[in-house]
């Protein structure tokens, strides 16, 4: 008798449990949220471009199909670690497309780019937003971000998505 009553507490409580969880309403991405994120994933795109941060004596290139390439410094260096670093502000989809625009390749178990030096004047802190497309769990913007001191900006569309376990993250950058 016991243990029906066990049993019954335990299919209740996790009835309830379950219940609760499908009432989660998503918050919408404010324009600050917005800009936040698409700084993060610039921030982390410029990194992933210019091989990561080596420490010394860890920069190494080998040829690659008559091509000079580089190993990505060691906190990115294997695929587990660059998708985990990309995940923070992206999803898995925008993680993989980043992956394969930015020529990364995995040899000899190491995650490898073709060598390039890149920097950018693009001034995120001041960029603006306007909503494009807004969904429930999916978000079109557009951020125009200051060049330098130029005084041209660039245009970016971002398409946010919502995700239940990672909040909102970036799926599609159009540069």
């Amino acid at each position: 008798m016991k243990q029906k009553w066990w049993t019954l507490l335990f299919l209740l409580s996790a009835l309830l449990l379950t219940a609760c969880q499908g009432n989660r309403t998503v918050t919408p991405l404010s324009p600050v949220e917005a800009a936040n994120l698409a700084a993060e994933w610039a921030a982390m795109e410029l990194t992933l471009v210019n091989g990561g941060f080596y420490e010394e004596g860890e920069y190494e290139t080998f040829l690659y199909k008559g091509m000079n390439y580089r190993y990505l410094a060691g906190h990115i260096d294997s695929k587990k670690k660059l998708k985990a670093e990309l995940r923070k502000t992206m999803t898995k989809k925008g993680a993989k497309r980043t992956i394969k625009e930015n020529g990364i390749i995995f040899y000899k178990k190491r995650s490898a780019q073709p060598e390039t030096e890149i920097v950018s004047d693009l001034m995120w802190n001041v960029a603006t937003v306007r909503e494009v497309k807004v969904k429930k769990k999916k978000m079109v913007m557009e951020l125009t971000i200051p060049i330098g001191e130029t005084r041209t900006a660039k245009k970016m569309k971002i398409t946010y998505l919502y995700k239940k376990t990672d909040g909102w993250r970036i799926d599609k950058v159009e540069k």
